[in-house]
């Protein structure tokens, strides 16, 4: 099986894809089961069958996925997903058949025909939720009803949840869908439509999976990704009552979404109970008139005032989501958005400005359609995500210009990425270094690093590249930022230095990058150190850093860099010892020490980063 809506950045994983395989096992047998992104990796493993989730706005990339395959393996192909439950009738012949709505039995059914030999289209007519090319028609079959006990289904087969990348292989977050559907019909949101009524697996059930994460994969923050964590009081309290009596509530926290108005004194209770530290809000608007209309309910912004109140109350991590843009939306109303998060700003922990977009299934999609913003039959699919582009975004908004919308816009993701700054406590819960002073403080030493090289790269992140420009001054030196993000910018000349920041291990290709350096030239690189003692814990707990497989030590980048005429002639660590959790630190020290001869680990237990300067010989 293959999932095209996820790349490597992405927290969480395909369960619905995980869901698919456990169920498939267990009901049908079928255990020899793969999980890729990369096409190529499919194709390698040369499969029976082939299935490919996708979204709306990846669904390109899942024809793509498709049509490669089909060049060079003579299979079935199958599309699921979010994609085809909402644009059915869009289904390209590419796919011998797509899935519509909770795919676990239907996938199984397809199965089962498959392995009669007979995997035609008029074996598909028999199967519910499918839909088919035969004869250049379009079919679909009638729809299944949703299954009301989640029990139904085994628990996903988690293992699955990781992916191979350019020889490396990562794994994807562990998260609970502990219930489906969602009650409510708000303006923007197609929940209710793709996944029906709301159903919910057993507190037994959703027990047995945090002990499985724990267990298996010693992940001490799990997210509830449930549309609404909080719809059924009562059953919140019996997973309460079993994390407190299996202790898991000493092991992890969680992370859930709540409806502001449904958030009480009680239910904050019950987190505290669980040791649920954050909870994600869909605010959506700071204007009463407006949220009314996004949220198809009685809500007011004195709700999401008072849900921010009693998370202050009960120290509860606020994510606060946001629509902006909509249709009926006036200058005033953006403006009221704006100001609410701004004077909420030191509760809010972080914060996400959602671009008002038309996806199928929603009234905004038939409105786009009727006014000629949008062809069903050229659609640009990229164009149908929450991020704005002037570009490619479906501008909906009927009171003011997108060239207005564009320069607020920019506003918008200011105060987000400001709200994250001031709110950010890593060294509270992680034993790390908080980014905003971590940061300002490590490239106070960049100077140390360059002498007298008049053209300069550095390669970073946006938000490194803020504190860079605020703390460092080149004079007259040529800087290049060239940010790092999916791929690498096409370089034209070369430099005297290159400045790698914290992204060594993510570049695709890194001697790509040192043949452009003018002989003599230099790399500089500032590194995480995977040894750094608040990443023991995973370690001493049972679980493998696998550091020479993800994370460079100083040790193996000399060894390579070696390898590659490249000597090390400068080198500055950055040490840091987390006050908050010092005296736990010391004693897991001696402990170690007392127990075991040769621990290398320990020998730069307190260097969290260093900078390490290599000159080409």
């Amino acid at each position: 099986m293959g999932d095209v809506r996820h790349v490597p950045s992405t927290i969480f994983g395909p369960i619905g894809i995980a869901y698919i395989a456990s169920h498939i096992e267990k009901y049908g047998g079928f255990n020899d089961l793969h999980l890729e992104v990369d096409v190529k990796k499919i194709i390698d493993l040369k499969p029976d069958i082939v299935g490919i989730g996708s979204y709306t706005d990846t669904y390109p990339l899942a024809k793509e996925a498709a049509r490669e395959i089909k060049r060079k393996l003579d299979i079935p192909v199958i599309l699921g997903g979010p994609h085809t439950t909402s644009l059915p009738h869009v289904t390209d012949p590419i796919f011998d058949v797509a899935t519509v709505g909770e795919a676990e039995d239907t996938f199984l059914e397809l199965l089962q025909l498959y392995q009669t030999g007979n995997f035609k289209t008029k074996g598909f007519e028999k199967i519910k939720s499918l839909v088919y090319h035969q004869d250049g028609e379009l079919l679909m079959t009638p729809r299944r009803p949703d299954i009301i006990d989640l029990d139904y289904f085994p628990a996903p087969k988690r293992e699955l949840l990781k992916y191979t990348k350019e020889g490396r292989t990562y794994s994807w977050n562990q998260h609970i869908h502990s219930s489906r559907g969602c009650p409510y019909d708000c303006v923007f949101c197609a929940a209710k439509k793709i996944s029906g009524k709301v159903r919910y697996h057993s507190p037994e059930q959703i027990i047995l999976q945090i002990q499985d994460i724990l267990s298996r994969f010693n992940q001490p923050q799990i997210t509830f990704s449930d549309d609404l964590f909080t719809l059924n009081v009562q059953r919140m309290e019996s997973i309460a009552e079993l994390i407190e009596r299996e202790k898991l509530n000493k092991y992890c926290t969680f992370t859930c979404c709540v409806r502001a108005n449904r958030l009480t004194d009680r239910v904050c209770q019950i987190f505290q109970r669980m040791n649920m530290r954050t909870v994600c809000f869909g605010f959506e608007s700071g204007d009463d008139e407006i949220i009314k209309y996004l949220k198809a309910h009685n809500m007011k912004v004195e709700h999401n005032r008072e849900a921010i109140q009693l998370s202050r109350k009960y120290d509860l991590k606020i994510v606060g989501n946001f629509i902006i843009g909509s249709p009926p939306e006036t200058v005033k109303q953006l403006a009221n958005t704006y100001w609410f998060v701004f004077s909420n700003r030191r509760d809010i922990t972080a914060t996400y400005f959602c671009h008002a977009t038309p996806f199928p299934l929603i009234p905004w999609w038939d409105d786009a359609v009727r006014e000629g913003l949008l062809d069903e039959q050229n659609i640009n699919w990229q164009a149908l995500n929450v991020g704005f582009n002037e570009h490619d975004s479906i501008f909906m908004n009927k009171n003011y210009s997108k060239e207005f919308f564009k320069e607020a816009y920019q506003h918008f993701k200011e105060l987000e990425k400001s709200i994250f700054q001031i709110n950010s406590k890593t060294e509270e819960f992680y034993g790390r270094p908080n980014r905003n002073t971590y940061l300002p403080e490590i490239y106070k030493k960049l100077p140390n690093f360059i002498e007298e090289e008049k053209e300069i790269m550095i390669i970073s992140r946006q938000v490194s590249e803020i504190f860079i420009r605020e703390v460092v001054s080149f004079n007259e030196k040529e800087v290049d930022f060239s940010v790092y993000e999916k791929e690498f910018p096409q370089i034209t000349k070369n430099y005297d230095l290159i400045f790698l920041d914290h992204c060594l291990e993510l570049l695709r290709e890194p001697e790509t990058i040192f043949s452009q350096l003018k002989p003599r030239g230099k790399i500089l690189l500032l590194i995480h150190n995977p040894i750094h003692i608040a990443n023991l814990i995973p370690f001493l707990l049972g679980k493998d850093l696998m550091i020479q497989d993800i994370y460079h030590t100083e040790t193996s980048l000399i060894q390579n860099l070696a390898k590659q005429n490249f000597s090390l002639k400068k080198k500055e660590p950055y040490k840091y010892l987390s006050q908050k959790f010092m005296s736990e630190y010391l004693s897991l020290i001696s402990f170690l020490l007392s127990r075991i001869e040769e621990f290398p680990f320990l020998r730069e237990y307190d260097v969290y980063s260093s900078y390490l300067l290599f000159e080409r010989t």
